[in-house]
């Protein structure tokens, strides 16, 4: 088992959806640390539903990845 396996085996153990580096750039377990940013930065996230300053910024995005748990899951 590789150090990302382990990563995400333990997100997905803790309820998380993915990884975030908050202000800069998320990622889903499926696509994990696909950025060329520093991940040790990155912190475990939840998929939420967008707030509106998000959809501005990233075409009407309807997800963004979140450290704040969501009362209900997507």
């Amino acid at each position: 088992m590789n150090a990302r396996e382990i990563l995400i085996e333990w997100l997905t153990e803790h309820g998380y959806d993915g990884l975030v580096m908050p202000g800069e750039c998320g990622c889903g377990l499926d696509d994990l640390v696909c950025c060329d940013e520093d991940s040790g930065q990155c912190e475990a996230a939840y998929l939420v539903p967008a707030d509106a300053e998000f959809k501005q910024e990233h075409g009407d995005a309807e997800w963004m990845y979140s450290t704040e748990k969501p009362k209900e899951k997507p």
